[in-house]
């Protein structure tokens, strides 16, 4: 049998430890020499996402907001409404409105889990092509404004958990997507709740 030479081993597994220090120590300054260099670039404006054109500006639970105005119908001083029992937080209730039932939903609700109060300034922003299909209760709606073509830029974050925010504008308000909210199955009275947004 041979003596083992514990000498030997420790004088090994001590360089084994220096090299993988060394190892390590150039891979760290590798990771910070380009990190380095990737903020020292100027920032790159973000990238637009389409054009807005002519849009309604809104406040919903109080966070500023616009929707274009080709899927605004009609925007209505808050009629009566009638809350229907085990719907959930976000529909308000119904209203007869030019003698059909609108569905009045709180979007505040499904942008950040707030409810909106009715006010004195509150609307009904009725959404639809031509036609009210739906109502979002507005705290307040300032009026109409114009958006210059590429004027969103991305959601904030980068990613829309509500699903119904196409991005946001130069002025930060979050760019409801009208077309998003009419097909949204959360805002079908009556509907088995879409499981992919919950």
């Amino acid at each position: 049998m041979t003596a083992i030479d514990w000498a030997l081993v420790r004088r090994r597994i001590e360089e084994a430890i220096a090299a993988t220090e060394q190892a390590d120590g150039a891979r760290a300054q590798s990771v910070l020499a380009e990190r380095a260099r990737a903020l020292a670039e100027p920032p790159r404006e973000p990238e637009r996402t389409g054009s807005a054109g002519e849009v309604v500006t809104l406040t919903l639970g109080g966070q500023r907001c616009a929707i274009e105005s080709r899927w605004v119908a009609a925007i209505l001083d808050p009629p009566a409404l009638t809350p229907i029992p085990g719907t959930g937080p976000a529909l308000i209730g119904v209203a007869k409105v030019r003698g059909a039932v609108l569905a009045v939903f709180d979007a505040a609700f499904l942008l950040h889990g707030t409810t909106a109060t009715r006010q004195a300034a509150s609307r009904v922003v009725a959404l639809g092509a031509g036609a009210p299909e739906l109502g979002i209760l507005a705290d307040e709606v300032e009026g109409m404004a114009r958006m210059a073509p590429g004027g969103l830029l991305p959601p904030p974050g980068g990613d829309d958990e509500s699903g119904i925010v196409r991005g946001l504008t130069a002025d930060g308000r979050l760019m409801l997507d009208g077309g998003s909210l009419l097909s949204d199955r959360r805002f079908f009275v009556g509907a088995e709740p879409d499981r992919a947004r919950e």
